[in-house]
C-alpha cells in the first residue's frame, strides 16, 4: 500500500514538473530570462563581443613582415612568414582577458610533413595547419575542398607568396612537376622498387610465368603480378598486358560510354 502510494505520488510529481517546465510560471520564466541576460552580457562590453574588445594589445610590429589577426581563432595572429603569435591569457579557458603582450606559439611538424600549431578556441585545442591559416588570414576563406598549394613543391616553405589556393588536381600536379607524389619507393607502403619491377616485366614479355617470376626475385606472386600488369607502378613503362585483360578494359570502356551516352540522352529536352 506504501508503495502504491509512492508511486502515484511520484507520478503526480513528474506531471507537475513536466506542466511547470512547459508553461513556467511568469516569476520564473521572468528569472530564466533574466539569467539569460545576464549571461549575454558577461560574453559582450558594451554591446561588442568579447573577442573583439579593445583589451587585446596592438599587434606586434615586426620590419618588413605583415601580421594580421587569424581567421576564426581570436586571440591569435599570424605573419606573412609562418609565424603565429598569441595574446591569450595563460590558464584562461574563454575569451574573458587577454595578455598585455604577443608571445610566438610553438610550431611543429605533422605527421603529414606540414607545419602545424595547436590553438585553443571555446575550451577546445585544434591542430592546424600553417599554410591553410596564413591563406585564409591573409587571402580569405576558401571551401573545404580546397587545397594549399606550395608553388616551388616545398612543403615546408610557409612564405605567403609561395602559397595559393587551389584544387586536387592542381595540387597533384604541383607534386608530379617537382617530384614530391608519393608514387614508386617514394610510397609509405612501398615494398619493391623500380629496379625489380622492370625486371619483373622484362622476364613477364619473355614468357615466363608470374609465379616463377615471384620465387626468383623473393618477392609475393600477387604483389609482383600487379606491378607487371601496370595496376601498381603505372608509372614505369613496359608494362605487361594480357590479351583478356585487353578485351575486359576494352568492355569497361565501352560501358562506361554508353552509360554516358544514356545520360546524356536523358538530360537532353525533348523537342517541342
Amino acid at each position: 500500500m506504501t508503495a502504491m502510494c509512492y508511486n502515484e505520488t511520484s507520478r503526480e510529481g513528474v506531471a507537475s514538473t513536466r506542466a511547470a517546465l512547459t508553461n513556467p510560471h511568469p516569476v520564473i520564466e521572468g528569472s530564466i530570462m533574466a539569467i539569460h541576460s545576464l549571461r549575454s552580457a558577461a560574453l559582450r562590453v558594451n554591446g561588442t563581443p568579447r573577442a573583439t574588445v579593445p583589451e587585446m594589445p596592438p599587434l606586434p610590429v615586426i620590419d618588413g613582415v605583415r601580421v594580421v589577426h587569424m581567421y576564426d581563432f581570436p586571440g591569435y595572429a599570424i605573419t606573412d612568414h609562418g609565424e603565429v603569435w598569441c595574446c591569450r591569457a595563460q590558464g584562461c579557458r574563454d575569451l574573458s582577458r587577454f595578455s598585455s603582450r604577443w608571445r610566438l606559439t610553438a610550431i611543429r611538424i605533422g605527421d603529414n610533413g606540414y607545419h602545424v600549431a595547436d590553438l585553443r578556441k571555446n575550451g577546445r585545442w585544434f591542430k592546424k595547419c600553417v599554410a591553410r591559416l596564413m591563406l585564409m588570414s591573409f587571402v580569405g576563406p576558401s571551401d573545404k575542398k580546397m587545397h594549399t598549394r606550395h608553388l616551388d613543391g616545398n612543403c615546408l616553405n610557409d612564405v605567403l607568396s609561395n602559397l595559393k589556393w587551389g584544387t586536387a588536381k592542381e595540387n597533384a600536379n604541383d607534386k608530379k612537376m617537382h617530384g614530391t607524389d608519393a608514387v614508386g619507393t617514394r610510397h609509405g607502403n612501398a615494398v619493391l622498387t623500380e629496379e625489380i619491377v622492370m625486371e619483373a616485366r622484362r622476364l613477364r614479355h619473355a614468357g615466363e610465368r608470374v609465379v616463377d617470376i615471384a620465387s626468383k626475385l623473393g618477392v609475393n606472386s600477387a604483389t609482383i603480378g600487379s606491378a607487371i600488369n601496370g595496376k601498381w607502378w603505372s608509372h614505369l613503362p613496359n608494362a605487361f598486358v594480357s590479351e583478356y585483360s585487353k578485351i575486359c578494359r576494352e568492355r569497361a570502356r565501352l560501358r562506361q560510354s554508353r552509360i554516358a551516352a544514356l545520360q546524356s540522352a536523358l538530360e537532353t529536352p525533348p523537342c517541342s
